[in-house]
């Protein structure tokens, strides 16, 4: 419980210092998530022998490595959906999403979008 804690809140706070400091300008806003990693790094981190400060220091510098780079590698997903960077994807489902974005790319047709779709009203 207290490790969940501070992984979490040293977590975020190694994000915005590398949103801050990197060309990574990415601040993970997904309070569910942070928490889910940061739960699931103290137990990994301790069932690995893990305890105390350096669980915790691990935990933070892993989640918010994670919390910067997962929403970078999504970028030219979610530009091409969004049209802009103004808005970019905080979840850790990262891998599932690239991939299906490179599926898509590889095999999709780019002239049949869901958004000329045609769907019954109710």
């Amino acid at each position: 419980g207290t490790q969940t804690a501070l992984i979490m809140i040293f977590g975020m706070l190694v994000n915005l210092l590398l949103a801050k400091f990197t060309p990574f300008k990415y601040v993970f806003l997904t309070g569910h998530h942070t928490l889910y990693m940061a739960a699931m790094l103290a137990v990994v981190l301790s069932t690995a022998g893990m305890q105390g400060a350096l669980l915790v220091t691990i935990g933070s510098i892993i989640l918010g490595t994670a919390m910067v780079i997962a929403p970078a590698i999504l970028q030219p997903f979610t530009r091409k959906v969004t049209g802009s960077d103004d808005l970019a994807l905080g979840h850790f489902s990262t891998f599932g999403y690239f991939t299906a974005g490179m599926i898509g790319k590889w095999i999709g047709r780019p002239e049949r979008s869901t958004e000329t779709i045609q769907v019954p009203k109710s």
